[in-house]
């Protein structure tokens, strides 16, 4: 076998390549170590993408030369530079410039319907993309955790945090928030917290994996967790409503909302609130979670760009 198509998928810890001859059959997926190569820089991403596919192809007995279509949805192509960098990293790699298709591994859903669409991810982080009727592209958030990624995981977590500190200074009271809080990081005091906030405030999945807590909160019916829900929601809705803004859409204009991360699969609280607050303002917005992974439209793209050389 000669000719096939190959999808990626390059989350920030995750990275996840999938084969398919030109016929359609399967060829496999293969699950390596992701990036961000607006954070890890060209070296280092293009190190993991090689030590993704490279093997992966000669195990195949296939050839980046050979390959009628790739499409890669990559964490941090933030910028026409960044993808330029990207799209080198596989040219390097024997892949003909023409197949090579790179796109932000958000922005990848957008694929899914011809019409206007959005789509909001929120998972450790949190980034908007929209497509107009004439493809125009647009992108709200996103720029980091520091600057940006509002009702994220890691936007969560930072809230959990500060709830915690306001009752251990005795401000405020949480005590299911503080006793769930303990017993996840075995911290106590605002002592210990702010050694922990100051250890892994670059490292945001280890933050993010305290949004759990604030559900707990809210379901208790705690003030803290009720406060955290509802302003994660605010913000998620407001990363919508600008994005649609920026698309000159009319309110009443039909369009689709994609929503994916691990805060809308997993915490029904905000994905609840967040949906009835968008239908709210847009009456025709048709809300979907997807039912194709990225890797999976990934690989559509690639076919699709395939058939028409």
């Amino acid at each position: 076998m000669k000719g096939y198509i190959a999808g990626l998928d390059i989350g920030g810890t995750t990275g996840r390549l999938k084969l398919q001859s030109l016929e359609g059959e399967s060829l496999g997926e293969v699950y390596g170590q992701g990036c961000s190569i607006n954070t890890d820089g060209d070296k280092k991403s293009e190190e993991r993408y090689r030590n993704l596919v490279l093997p992966a192809l000669e195990e195949r007995q296939l050839k980046p030369r050979d390959c009628a279509g790739i499409c890669i949805a990559a964490s941090g192509i933030d910028s026409p530079e960044l993808e330029k960098s990207c799209r080198r990293a596989f040219i390097n790699m024997g892949f003909h410039e023409n197949v090579i298709i790179v796109q932000n591994d958000c922005e990848i859903f957008l694929n899914l319907s011809e019409s206007p669409s959005l789509v909001l991810v929120s998972g450790t982080g949190s980034i908007s993309y929209g497509k107009d009727e004439n493809g125009r592209v647009v992108r709200t958030g996103g720029w980091g955790h520091i600057l940006s990624d509002e009702g994220s995981a890691f936007h969560i977590g930072m809230s959990v945090m500060k709830h915690v500190g306001s009752h251990m200074d005795g401000r405020e009271e949480c005590p299911v928030l503080y006793r769930d809080f303990c017993e996840q990081t075995g911290i106590m005091d605002l002592s210990g917290l702010d050694g922990f906030i100051n250890a892994n405030l670059m490292e945001k999945s280890v933050i993010g994996a305290l949004a759990p807590l604030a559900s707990r909160s809210f379901e208790a019916g705690e003030n803290a967790g009720i406060s955290i829900i509802k302003e994660s929601t605010e913000a998620l809705a407001d990363l919508v409503k600008d994005t649609f803004r920026k698309l000159n859409l009319r309110q009443d204009q039909a369009a689709h909302l994609w929503i994916w991360g691990s805060v809308l699969a997993n915490n029904e609280h905000i994905k609840e609130r967040l949906i009835q607050s968008v239908r709210d303002s847009y009456f025709n917005m048709e809300i979907k979670i997807p039912e194709k992974r990225a890797l999976d439209v990934a690989v559509d793209v690639a076919e699709s760009s395939a058939k028409k050389v």
